[in-house]
């Protein structure tokens, strides 16, 4: 939306100097901050004043930010609001997207420096790090040596051992070397998610059939990559997709 703007001068402070004079950053940052502190109370007053409000009087349009034209340079000054849920979610979309299409810190840290309005690149950063530790709390990836071998202890589950990996050695050498996560941790993550919305996957008292796959992969001309994934059968065409295969063994 497109608003012509008609120009309206008042209380003009004669004591400060015009920006094209200030040569300093800090102080020319220091301008637009006050500059922005003076439009988000100016904009908080119009929401009010033209009832952009819910029925008990509580604000639901916030300003975000404005963008600002400076010579060469492009200025945006970003409000706090107090819807911050609406920024974390945007926050994951970014992280998701970064991941999904391969984006590198390098990437987006010139596509942030080009578009003001994007995170900082140190933001996206630090959610994919809580992100990642969130995941790795609730399935943990554990490692181990193919050519190792196993020895059961009769008194404990064959579940307790494969979640206890202080007798798997990794050798300095990689060939061998892999990750595994529990099936039965990431199936307990999973089911929830299948049987939650309008349209669940499973409903209580459904079987699950599950396939378990795997294939190798020539990666360089000395290693072969072997990735084991399995995937839900019950969810008929959709487990088509590479998104509803899930990687649960990866060695070397």
């Amino acid at each position: 939306m497109q608003i012509n703007s008609h120009p309206i001068i008042t209380n003009v402070d004669k004591r400060k100097r015009p920006l094209d004079d200030i040569t300093s950053r800090s102080q020319q940052n220091k301008r637009f901050n006050s500059f922005g502190n003076d439009i988000q109370k100016a904009v908080n007053q119009l929401i009010v004043k033209h009832k952009l409000t819910d029925s008990s009087g509580q604000q639901i349009v916030y300003i975000r930010g404005v963008e600002l034209d400076y010579k060469e340079n492009q200025v945006h000054i970003k409000f706090k609001n107090l819807d911050s849920t609406s920024d974390q979610t945007k926050l994951d979309a970014v992280v998701r997207a970064c991941d999904e299409a391969l984006l590198g810190r390098d990437g987006y840290r010139h596509l942030a420096s080009v578009v003001s309005t994007l995170f900082r690149e140190y933001l996206v950063a630090n959610r994919r790090n809580e992100i990642n530790e969130i995941i790795n709390s609730q399935i943990h990836v554990k490692t181990f040596n193919i050519d190792q071998e196993i020895h059961y202890d009769d008194q404990l589950s064959i579940n307790d051992n494969i979640n206890d990996t202080s007798n798997i050695l990794i050798d300095d050498c990689e060939i061998g070397n892999g990750a595994f996560r529990s099936l039965s941790v990431l199936l307990k993550t999973l089911i929830p998610i299948w049987k939650a919305g309008e349209n669940p996957t499973i409903v209580p008292g459904d079987t699950l059939y599950i396939k378990l796959g795997g294939d190798g992969r020539n990666v360089g001309r000395k290693q072969n990559h072997v990735l084991m994934t399995f995937c839900l059968l019950n969810e008929g065409d959709e487990v088509l997709k590479p998104s509803h295969q899930f990687r649960y063994i990866f060695f070397i």
